[in-house]
């Protein structure tokens, strides 16, 4: 607490007689004696405490109180004779004009013991605050060194010695990590670019590469305490500085898992993803989530943590991928629509379908990303899809996985196939141009440089080994989707012999 001069006089036990009482409240700098206030006035500055003798005092009482007021001194201390118990008349009529406090010293009290009195409790209140100051780092230091969340925590700890609610935003405004404290209801943070008298923000000392952060602090109407919020700041700092690091390395290793299923090795994945906490009993899904605008990228995990989903997130500056658990068995199109509600309107959401175990992680992945793609190309249908509301062929031609494009290439186009490899001929090609040619005969021909009957023979013997009819829109679909799988996995690993 301030050391006032209503504190100094209350500290003395009463045997300081108040005669003017000027700013009581007012903070004493530093409490001096002087005799000779001609010779005093340069060394004396705003906020002292002057004591002296009233015998050299009262020749010329209005010139020294002048004196003591030019200096705006807290308070001036007047020394009685012996035996005297009221200050001269003269005396008092000056101070309380300039409305500076005036109190009377007993002449059985040295002016010494007030100005050690007064050492003594500047000592005492040094060694308060360096005590506070002490375990307060002890505590922000433990909380620090604790298990996460440790930014909550600090948070909390901050909140409680300043009394008000506290919380970390980004420069859009959004928290970035939840906290034990809730916001004041009807009263939300706003950016630092939108600034509210509601709230004061200020910048954590953060590394230039790390994105700007504020501490927002709720202004109840009372004013904040500056040493607190100056010890936390570079407790916070060091937090967000881990959690980045931390955050680093969980991308890096969801990535690994990712990529360890886009390469067919589920298995490896699957492992991975229990280390991480994934139940392998619980059906898993992909979301793929793009941001049309700026976005929080690097904090999108916890929009999944606010949804009560168990999430590993990888981001980048223009998408989010993440495979997901959602322990309560809600229907996709209602999680994709409540994602989009919690990652705002700079994004599309495309969610795949639930996969029972290890094995259609990847196809999960590839429907995610496609039902994104359809999202962001159809913003009026609402920003997000789910797989259900694709169509197949496309999720299919996205796989490029190539044991699947053989299993579905291999019973429409794998006799024709086998025939091309066993007698040198051109079946496959003479379909696929004349696909290409819309079916129109002549322009086929011209394309394969051979004559209309030959291209004739070439058709029907297609029909005659696959069983289907050129005739037919259905078969025609399938001949076609068929000839797009196998030159959209013929990049990826897909081998026609093994069209058997």
């Amino acid at each position: 607490m301030p050391l006032t001069v209503r504190r100094l006089l209350a500290e003395t036990n009463g045997r300081l007689d108040v005669f003017v009482r000027g700013e009581l409240d007012r903070e004493i700098r530093w409490v001096q004696a002087s005799e000779m206030i001609s010779a005093a006035a340069p060394y004396l500055r705003p906020g002292d405490v002057v004591l002296s003798e009233e015998r050299w005092i009262e020749e010329d009482a209005d010139r020294f109180v002048e004196a003591l007021t030019r200096a705006d001194v807290a308070a001036l201390g007047c020394g009685l004779r012996a035996g005297a118990e009221v200050i001269d008349p003269a005396l008092i009529h000056a101070c309380a004009q300039a409305e500076l406090t005036l109190f009377s010293i007993p002449s059985t009290m040295p002016i010494v013991a007030i100005i050690e009195r007064f050492a003594e409790l500047v000592r005492a209140d040094r060694e308060a605050v360096l005590t506070w100051t002490i375990d307060r780092s002890a505590r922000l230091l433990e909380a620090l060194a604790g298990r996460e969340p440790r930014i909550p925590r600090l948070l909390e700890a901050l909140r409680t010695d300043l009394g008000t609610d506290v919380w970390l935003v980004d420069q859009f405004g959004r928290l970035l990590a939840p906290s034990t404290n809730k916001r004041p209801s009807g009263v939300a943070p706003r950016s630092p670019e939108t600034p509210s008298g509601a709230f004061r923000f200020v910048p954590l000392p953060l590394t230039d590469d790390t994105p700007r952060t504020w501490l927002v602090i709720h202004l109840d109407g009372e004013a904040t305490d500056e040493t607190v919020i100056t010890q936390t700041l570079p407790f916070l700092a060091v937090a967000i500085a881990h959690e980045r690091v931390r955050t680093d390395a969980e991308r890096r290793y969801v990535s690994e898992i990712i990529e360890l299923i886009l390469a067919n090795q589920e298995h490896l994945a699957g492992a991975r993803l229990e280390a991480v906490g994934f139940d392998p009993r619980l059906p898993t899904f992909a979301v793929e989530v793009r941001w049309t605008g700026p976005r929080r990228w690097e904090q999108s995990h916890h929009d999944f943590d606010h949804l009560m989903l168990d999430a590993v997130v990888v981001s980048d500056r223009e998408s989010s991928t993440a495979l997901v658990q959602d322990r309560h068995g809600r229907p996709l199109p209602e999680l994709a629509q409540k994602l989009l509600e919690a990652f705002g309107d700079t994004a599309v959401v495309g969610v795949g379908s639930r996969t029972p175990g290890r094995q259609g992680l990847r196809r999960s992945l590839v429907e995610a990303r496609e039902a994104a793609s359809a999202a962001a190309a159809r913003p009026e249908a609402g920003r997000w899809a789910t797989a259900e509301s694709l169509s197949t062929y496309r999720i299919l031609l996205e796989t490029k996985d190539a044991d699947v494009l053989v299993r579905f290439v291999e019973p429409i186009l794998g006799p024709l196939m086998r025939h091309d490899r066993e007698h040198q001929t051109q079946l496959v090609e003479t379909l696929r141009t004349f696909l290409g040619m819309n079916g129109h005969m002549k322009g086929t021909a011209q394309a394969l440089h051979v004559h209309v009957n030959t291209l004739r023979h070439r058709l029907a013997r297609c029909e005659q080994l696959t069983g289907r009819s050129l005739t037919r829109m259905e078969d025609r679909v399938d001949f076609f989707l068929a000839l797009r799988a196998a030159s959209v996995g013929h990049d990826d690993g897909f081998d026609a012999a093994k069209v058997r």
